[in-house]
């Protein structure tokens, strides 16, 4: 049945919580500093605490929607967030290597920063995909909506890597997009792209059934920059 924490969970190793068949509501701060946290649920999930692992963040919802309120840091390796419904963050998610976020069956929402020391960053949603905060990757960052809008608020930006963004629907992004090799985005709507994109390489935006607005400049240091849209073209960069 369902599970409810209300004190603080911190263990020298591991932190594991299973709710077999029922929602799990997780009020305070987890703390593993030198082991993982994994938790897993049938039903819903909220998280409110601050989660803190020396390895890996894993949190699996089979059956319902995720909503992670507080930081989550796994400093030593992996945070992979999956929901079978809406997700939705709002604290900063820092991990060592990789952040893996997936909605099978709803929409994401990602409120706060998302930063990788040595990893990609991996978004994938069925639904609508919108981001407020910065995602900052030492490799790539990938993000696809699958059946529904994208809305890209914050910078996004690799070290060593590409950006790829793919929407079913329509795409709009406000916060720059900077590359240390190509930026690609594709939406088979709409496309508006209002930030700066700079790519170290190549640029490459499309949209394969829509208009396309490109209002902030586009760099390309070394490579191509490729514009194309079905319908009308507008750029106002300065």
């Amino acid at each position: 049945e369902a599970m409810k924490t209300t004190g603080k969970l911190t263990a020298a190793k591991n932190v594991k919580a299973t709710s077999t068949d029922g929602t799990m509501s997780i009020g305070k701060d987890v703390s593993a500093s030198n082991g993982s946290i994994a938790l897993q649920s049938s039903g819903m999930m909220q998280m409110s605490g601050v989660l803190t692992a020396g390895d890996d963040v894993n949190i699996t919802s089979t059956n319902g929607a995720m909503t992670v309120d507080g930081d989550v840091t796994a400093s030593g390796s992996d945070i992979t967030l999956q929901s079978n419904g809406t997700m939705k963050t709002s604290g900063a998610l820092t991990a060592g290597n990789d952040v893996n976020i997936t909605s099978t069956n709803g929409t994401m929402f990602i409120g706060g920063d998302v930063t990788t020391s040595s990893g990609d960053i991996t978004l994938k949603s069925d639904g609508n995909m919108q981001t407020t905060g910065a995602l900052t990757a030492d490799n790539d960052v990938s993000i696809t909506s699958t059946n529904g809008t994208m809305s890209i608020d914050g910078d996004v930006s690799t070290t060593t890597g590409d950006i790829t963004l793919q929407s079913s629907g329509t795409m709009q992004t406000t916060g720059e997009l900077t590359a240390a090799k190509n930026v690609k985005a594709i939406a088979d709507g709409a496309m508006t792209v209002s930030g700066a994109v700079t790519a170290d390489d190549s640029v490459n935006i499309t949209s394969t059934n829509g208009t396309m607005t490109i209002g902030g400049d586009v760099y390309a240091s070394t490579g191509d920059i490729t514009l194309q849209s079905k319908e009308a073209m507008q750029t106002s960069g300065a």
